[in-house]
């Protein structure tokens, strides 16, 4: 007994006596020191630092406030982003998908936020049945301003006071309004959270069995059931992502973890943006809403007018460029064509989706593109990315 606890200490302390907190030993086992405590354990168990994100599935499922649930999936991506981090290695702090997750979503709770208000003001506003336009003029501007439309629309309200049935004018376009907004707000509230319960959450389930293992190893087939990963992962696309985060971690080569970890942040984009995103997109018809409002939203990226530059189409989004002209995007009907099968399903892999990459055809350096935000915010310094993803 006394020699196994000597052992044990010497595997845990002693075997690399220069390791930092950044340099985690890894402790192989002895079959022939039957009963001892299995020294496999992923060495993260050791680090003080390393904390496996809570499992809110259930908190969010059971919540029907958006704002709320909202700011538990944003604390949530921020604690997977840490703890992914340590897992990676933890001393270059490259982005991983949580990090820009965490900012997407708490961009994304400001726009909850800020148009529930909205649409409480327009209801309070027709509730009042616009007996006095000149009381609710300082409201109605809020919501045209709230809403991100222009000052010429503000004008414009401005000059329908002026003449006959202003009122039924007005109530009429706070109808239309309304109806965007309401769209807008659901398609929100709807994606950031089925992003989190197809994608975010993977990474509590993910560390939670590293750290049962060797090395921190994980069989990601043994995550779901054939079934669910068939259901929400068809392309492999967030399989082969954890995959190439485990071999990041595997490596001593900067380049190679960056490169690797920019690969796995790229797959996972996919995911989101075609899995499941298009499809919220659809559901209310929100290129058509953008379109009504007029409006400069922005997504986590902030620099593409989802109207004006059409940002909405989603070859755009991910940067795919014309195999004719490299210059110019990928239009929507030639993306259909060339990447959708028949029944209108994605027909990339993976490892097609990075040849694409290397080739050139979804370009990493357009501005607006998610390619091109992954890219850049990856190689900036250390000290820049920490200032943006805190």
């Amino acid at each position: 007994m006394l020699f196994k606890i000597i052992f044990l200490f010497t595997c845990l302390f002693s075997l690399n006596p220069g390791f930092s907190q950044d340099q985690y030993p890894v402790c192989e086992t002895k079959s022939d020191f039957e009963g001892l405590i299995s020294l496999t354990l992923c060495p993260l168990n050791f680090d003080p630092r390393f904390k496996i994100p809570q499992d809110i599935s259930m908190a969010i499922k059971n919540n029907g406030d958006p704002v709320f649930r909202n700011q538990l999936i944003t604390r949530n991506y921020k604690e997977s982003s840490d703890a992914l981090n340590h897992y990676l290695g933890g001393n270059d702090d490259f982005p991983n998908w949580w990090s820009f997750g965490y900012n997407a979503s708490k961009l994304a709770g400001n726009y909850i936020k800020s148009i529930g208000e909205t649409l409480k003001l327009i209801r309070e506003v027709q509730n009042g049945n616009l007996i006095n336009i000149g009381k609710n003029l300082d409201k109605i501007e809020k919501i045209i301003k709230s809403s991100g439309l222009s000052l010429k629309d503000i004008n414009l309200m401005r000059d329908s006071l002026a003449q006959k049935n202003s009122s039924l004018k007005i109530k009429d376009y706070l109808l239309q309004i309304e109806s965007d907004l309401e769209n807008l707000h659901l398609g929100l509230s709807l994606g950031n959270y089925q992003i989190f319960n197809e994608v975010g959450i993977l990474i509590s389930h993910f560390l939670e069995m590293a750290v049962k293992n060797e090395n921190c190893i994980v069989n990601i087939q043994q995550l779901k059931s054939n079934d669910e990963w068939k259901r929400i992962d068809p392309h492999s696309f967030l399989r082969t992502a954890l995959d190439k985060y485990q071999q990041a971690r595997l490596t001593n080569d900067k380049e190679t973890k960056k490169t690797l970890i920019h690969q796995a942040n790229l797959l996972i984009g996919f995911q989101e943006q075609f899995m499941i995103q298009k499809k919220v997109f659809d559901k209310y018809n929100l290129v058509k809403t953008f379109r009504h409002l007029r409006s400069s939203i922005k997504d986590q990226i902030g620099s593409y007018d989802l109207v004006k530059d059409n940002w909405a189409e989603f070859p755009k989004r991910m940067g795919f460029v014309s195999k004719i002209d490299h210059t110019k995007f990928m239009s929507t009907k030639e993306f259909n064509k060339e990447f959708l099968n028949k029944d209108g399903d994605l027909n990339l892999t993976p490892d097609q989706v990075i040849e694409l990459v290397e080739r050139g055809f979804i370009s990493e350096y357009i501005p607006g593109t998610i390619p091109a935000f992954f890219k850049e915010r990856i190689n900036r310094s250390k000290r820049e990315r920490e200032a943006y993803f805190n």
